[in-house]
């Protein structure tokens, strides 16, 4: 595969995350499909990744269900567990069970805790991105880091337990939220990261601008995808502007 095929794939991979890893849910009114967050910044990336090839459309039971426009494919993608975004924790975690049936984790949080999460051997990688979150910043921006890692079944098994106890009252949540599955990230970037077991993929994107007005509020949205000097890094900010 040329460069370019490779780069394009990446893009893929990287907006398809950006349908997975959150907790809207689509409502069908009038035939056509409307989204319900309890925030704005993960409706806008549902959206982006939409305008991207990769549509959210629905929730059934345990399935999320996005439709791939790029191969016309729709995919039910098992949601093995949804770890919240709490003000402690400072990420959100989703578990799926991909459809080549690997056990795959996606978090996205601040970088505070998501740096210590990464895996050594990237030195260069983690200063240059520090480096773009910097800039961004300085911009006044709100960045955030995306991973995904692919997860041994025995280790999954290991950590589903667990939690399973401690949502009992068995543990101590905070003793499993990070039992050997939320550790081990490849850093990739700010807002965007696809990880492979082995090896990162620096993924890019063209500038996009997503603007939404929700139902019965009183601000928009807007959502920007920046392409870094160095163009190996993707970077999504959100803005929250009120308007009057």
């Amino acid at each position: 595969m040329s460069s370019g095929g490779v780069q394009k794939e990446k893009n893929k991979q990287f907006f398809r995350v950006l349908a997975i890893c959150h907790d809207v849910i689509a409502e069908k009114l009038d035939g056509k499909v409307k989204l319900s967050a309890s925030s704005p910044d993960d409706e806008a990336l549902v959206c982006a990744a939409d305008y991207f090839g990769y549509s959210f459309t629905d929730r059934r039971d345990k399935y999320c269900i996005v439709y791939d426009k790029n191969n016309s494919v729709e995919e039910e993608i098992e949601v093995l567990n949804i770890i919240e975004f709490s003000s402690k924790r400072k990420r959100m975690s989703v578990i799926i069970r991909d459809m080549d049936h690997s056990i795959k984790i996606l978090t996205k949080g601040a970088d505070t805790v998501m740096l210590p999460r990464l895996r050594g051997g990237q030195d260069a990688l983690v200063q240059k991105t520090e480096r773009d979150m910097v800039e961004f910043s300085v911009e006044g921006l709100r960045c955030l880091y995306i991973a995904q890692n692919v997860l041994k079944e025995k280790d999954y098994l290991t950590w589903a337990e667990a939690y399973k106890n401690a949502r009992y009252g068995y543990l101590s949540l905070d003793m499993v939220h990070g039992y050997g599955v939320d550790v081990c990230f490849v850093c990739c970037g700010l807002y965007g990261i696809y990880v492979s077991k082995h090896v990162y993929l620096v993924l890019s994107a063209e500038r996009i601008l997503v603007r939404l007005r929700r139902r019965r509020r009183v601000s928009r949205t807007r959502l920007r995808i920046l392409r870094t000097k160095s163009n190996r890094c993707c970077t999504c900010i959100t803005q929250t502007i009120h308007t009057h």
